[in-house]
């Protein structure tokens, strides 16, 4: 995928030096951005620690990433792997030489991370600053902020409204998760398809504190040359509390790409007409889309069967799959039909599930179910309410 970076960074009106760093490296399809912390000159070393380091265990793996760019079979869950051992390389880093350096305690730094390769777009996350994707003018965030107040909130200590509410002001640079504060971080690793004419924006917390997620993809429609500078301008215009870095982001095919990959939104929607998914947001399901195993199954393989149940949940992407009992066609599933075991348990005979045609199916084992529950407890509940009213 072939892209197009505007990026910049300022310190903003108040602040004396500016404590984010960002880079871009266009041969790895890479771009980072890091808001760092810890005052006196030490969160822009940690900032800058982040960015560069990275960047470095990217380049170390770049192996993994043209594997997967150039395999009709690829491994996401290697290059998953990838973006979060650089991370957490990045975090001991930082915090080493915070504890080498006593005139460095306590630095630390936000990171977001976006790879893309292969079509797909790799996004890994530490902290509050964020990213974004904007497709046909809808702008959705990728990330979730590891903030102390949107912790409350998923943990249900506290409502949005709340925690939005100025008594709570105070606490809303309080992260919950940051690099180098701990030996060790939790990292999010989102995987979403990337289209030709997508836009991705990674920008600090001193840029969407001051514009709203509309207005924001309203700017980049409207001024894509220059909109770096022009969304900086606007937060420094509205107070500028803050340093403020952005990364825009547009992406255009390269010649073996212009057929395209098959549109995600086009599997949103497909997951969206089941009674599963259907109550969960367009941000819930690429959630689960990040952790959910994909397999493209030809005409005739089996994709599930009595003799082998795992206590999974599928669902089906595209093309359609067959429910056979006792070698017999019982019924066909479409997109967004989910299947397991439950498909298998009327009649008392032997089941399986085969691919009525060329196929893309999506797989939920226990263990993601319990990530997803475990990282967002309120998508979890909801997904695990629809699938018992399901099943």
């Amino acid at each position: 995928m072939n892209w197009t970076v505007h990026a910049g960074t300022d310190v903003g009106c108040v602040r004396e030096q500016n404590e984010d760093a960002y880079l871009v490296d266009d041969g790895l399809g890479l771009a980072v951005i890091a808001d760092g912390m810890g005052g006196h000159a030490c969160g822009e070393v940690a900032s800058n620690m982040a960015v560069t380091l990275f960047r470095d265990g990217i380049e170390y793996a770049r192996g993994t990433l043209d594997a997967y760019d150039s395999s009709a079979d690829r491994n996401a869950t290697a290059v998953r792997a990838v973006l979060r051992d650089a991370m957490r390389r990045c975090c001991r880093a930082v915090y080493e030489e915070a504890q080498r350096d006593p005139g460095k305690s306590g630095m630390g730094t936000t990171c977001s991370a976006l790879v893309v390769t292969g079509g797909t777009a790799f996004v890994a996350h530490v902290g509050d600053s964020r990213v974004y994707r904007i497709r046909d003018q809808r702008i959705v965030q990728v990330t979730r902020d590891h903030s102390l107040l949107e912790q409350l909130v998923a943990e249900g200590q506290l409502t949005a409204a709340e925690a939005k509410s100025q008594a709570y002001a105070c606490y809303r640079s309080a992260l919950a998760r940051a690099i180098g504060v701990e030996q060790d971080v939790e990292v999010d690793v989102i995987a979403v398809e990337a289209l030709p004419g997508d836009v991705f924006l990674l920008a600090s917390d001193g840029l969407t504190r001051y514009l709203h997620e509309e207005e924001i993809a309203a700017e980049i429609v409207d001024d894509e040359e220059h909109i770096d500078r022009r969304l900086i301008d606007i937060a420094n215009a509205r107070g500028g509390a803050d340093n403020v870095t952005v990364i825009v982001v547009q992406l255009a095919p390269t010649a073996r790409e212009a057929t395209g990959p098959i549109k995600l939104d086009d599997t949103v929607r497909a997951l969206r007409r089941s009674a599963i998914f259907r109550a969960l947001s367009y941000a819930d399901i690429l959630h689960i889309l990040s952790v959910a195993r994909t397999s493209v199954l030809a005409e005739g393989v089996v994709a599930l069967s009595s003799d082998h149940t795992d206590g999974s949940v599928y669902a089906v992407l595209s093309g359609s799959v067959r429910v056979d009992i006792d070698g017999l066609p019982s019924t066909v599933l479409g997109p967004g039909e989910p299947f397991g075991e439950f498909s298998l348990a009327h009649g008392g005979g032997h089941g399986r599930i085969v691919a009525a045609e060329h196929s893309r199916v999506m797989q939920l084992v226990r263990e993601d179910l319990v990530e997803i529950a475990r990282k967002s407890p309120e998508v979890g509940d909801r997904l695990l309410a629809t699938m018992s009213r399901a099943s």
